[in-house]
């Protein structure tokens, strides 16, 4: 047994390591929560790139189509507003005489989807139908969400698309592009 001096005892007291942990535990609480909101920030960026990109193809598939549309064969647009939800068009497919020929009639259509979608009352697609095939031209798409309209020798298509993260609400994109016709 060693008597010494009070005060000269080597080691920490009880009440010293509690507190040093506490404040590591603290220390580390704070990291986890630092990490837990800079990775649901990281994640909310990825849906959004996400979303922007698909909603981009979209409405770039949908006005590459209508480019290449005949001016004088398009169809469906109100004589007032000048605007479709629904636009008939053909695109030439040659030339005979000096005159263009025109491949079949070919449409810009909004089906609905079977999928319930939360926070879309009616969801779906829009549909590019020919005679012959059919394909979705832009994908997540509401009731009232795509539309044509005339404007001079162009048209401006306006697309709505929605995307939706697991458990959450979908979020809503809206974006107007011009075509200037080709043919």
């Amino acid at each position: 047994m060693h008597v010494g001096r009070p005060g000269s005892e080597r080691g920490f007291a009880l009440f010293e390591v509690l507190i040093v942990t506490m404040v590591a535990a603290g220390l580390l609480a704070s990291a986890i929560a630092l990490m837990t909101s800079a990775n649901r920030v990281s994640e909310e960026d990825r849906l959004r790139a996400l979303v922007e990109s698909t909603h981009r193809r979209s409405l770039e598939y949908v006005t590459n189509v209508l480019r290449n549309a005949s001016t004088a064969s398009l169809q469906g647009f109100d004589p007032v507003t000048e605007i479709a939800s629904a636009p008939q068009f053909r695109r030439p497919t040659g030339s005979s005489g000096g005159a263009p020929t025109l491949g079949d009639p070919e449409r810009l259509v909004w089906r609905p989807s079977a999928l319930a979608v939360p926070g879309i009352a009616s969801p779906g697609d829009v549909w590019l139908v020919t005679a012959s095939t059919e394909r979705v031209a832009a994908a997540r798409v509401p009731l009232d969400g795509f539309s044509v309209r005339q404007d001079g020798r162009g048209l401006v298509v306006r697309l709505t698309t929605y995307n939706q993260a697991p458990g959450k609400h979908a979020r809503t994109l809206s974006s107007e592009a011009t075509v200037c016709l080709r043919n």
